[in-house]
């Protein structure tokens, strides 16, 4: 099955009845389990010596996702995550604002330009009336901004509690995937395009973190 092509994960799942093994299609999986085995998915309270960065993703009827982020030499510490749909930009701001942390920037998808539902003014525009340091992440292709991700996670360190629901983002995030409907599983072929569902939001905001200088 190797040399016909079979995923080693599909291997160990089928033939050796691993229940460690990723499954397939899974984008981040095999990552986050990396980062628990070695205790990184643990308390990471907000440390007032150093900024924060926040990631977005804005989503126009369904969620919008935001990371919180410190950096501390290499490691990359997330520390707070808040996702919730159906609410409009100024909204998220607020929440933003409450938090009480000392922002340095705050990271937007390159469709910022794009104006607010029932506003006037762009999206950019009311972030930067409310006081935020925007920055725009640069316009890569969705399997870049994967691979930027994959080499992010192994320096950060994740709060269980504060993140857990990005957490499970990261773990379900997977490719469109036939292999479920074919007999042949060593002929399943996995589509470019990760698969749209409740997940995608908050690790596109993630990956806007990883793309981003």
């Amino acid at each position: 099955e190797r040399l016909a092509g079979m995923s080693e994960d599909r291997i160990q799942q089928e033939f050796f009845c691993s229940f460690d093994a990723q499954t397939v299609g899974l984008i981040y999986d095999r990552y986050v389990t990396a980062l628990e085995q070695q205790g990184r998915i643990c308390s990471v309270p907000y440390d007032p010596r150093y900024p924060v960065e926040t990631a977005w993703d804005i989503g126009k009827r369904d969620s919008t996702s935001i990371w919180f982020v410190q950096r501390v030499g290499a490691e990359v510490r997330l520390i707070d995550f808040h996702d919730e749909a159906g609410k409009g930009l100024p909204h998220f701001i607020k929440i933003v604002h409450g938090k009480g942390y000392t922002y340095s920037r705050h990271i937007f998808p390159h469709d910022i330009n794009q104006f607010e539902y029932a506003a006037n003014n762009t999206r950019i525009e009311i972030a930067r009336q409310h006081g935020l340091a925007v920055t725009v992440a640069p316009k890569l292709s969705v399997e870049e901004g994967i691979e930027a991700t994959r080499a992010l996670l192994p320096r950060c360190r994740i709060d269980v509690t504060n993140c857990m629901h990005g957490i499970r983002a990261l773990r379900h995030y997977h490719y469109e995937n036939d292999a479920e409907e074919q007999d042949d599983t060593s002929k399943a072929s996995m589509s470019a395009k990760p698969e749209h569902d409740w997940s995608s939001h908050p690790c596109d905001a993630l990956r806007y973190l990883a793309v981003t200088p």
